[in-house]
């Protein structure tokens, strides 16, 4: 599934993908009906385009870096996402103001490139708290934060690793309950 990684409510990204939907179809322009296998990857490409982009619109440390996404053509081969739906809900959430792009490039004399990347705007932000997501819905801290070169069978960790371990985790669950201001 889709949103495996998220601990939210799925209702609440749901909505946020329809809205985001229905700010970016003006924005398209598409002259006939997709075929139903492309519209169901379509609408996996939209709910996953969605999810990453509310979970960086609410995160302003993540948003500062933005989201990587390929566009090569084989690069979504086997699963239920396609870069041509991708480049459609790029190109129209950026018409509506819903994401700035960088857009990538690769250099074949050279052998390599940049990869495209979009950061969300304050617009996409004010969308994901308008449908009820808050980051803690979309942050998942890691069950394990430490872990030991040389773990031994029986032993517990050192005091001084336990100790560091125990401020990482109270980190990410500040991280995590973290309220993000417009």
């Amino acid at each position: 599934m889709i949103l495996e990684n998220f601990d939210s409510s799925v209702l609440e990204i749901c909505i946020f993908s329809k809205e985001v939907e229905q700010n970016i179809s003006p924005k398209q322009e598409r002259k006939k009906t997709r075929k139903p296998d492309d519209q169901m990857r379509y609408d996996a490409t939209l709910m996953a385009f969605s999810a990453l982009l509310a979970r960086h619109a609410l995160m302003p440390i993540w948003a500062q870096e933005g989201i990587p996404l390929t566009f090569r053509d084989k690069a979504y081969v086997g699963s239920p996402f396609s870069v041509t739906a991708l480049r459609d809900i790029r190109d129209s959430a950026e018409k509506a103001g819903l994401i700035s792009v960088r857009k990538g490039y690769f250099d074949k004399a050279q052998g390599g490139g940049r990869v495209t990347r979009i950061f969300p705007t304050v617009a996409a932000q004010a969308l994901a708290m308008k449908c009820g997501l808050t980051s803690a819905m979309l942050v998942n801290p890691p069950e394990i934060t430490t872990v030991l070169n040389d773990p031994v069978a029986e032993e517990p960790m050192p005091d001084d690793v336990a100790a560091e371990d125990a401020i990482v985790r109270r980190f990410n669950e500040q991280i995590a309950q973290a309220v993000t201001c417009l």
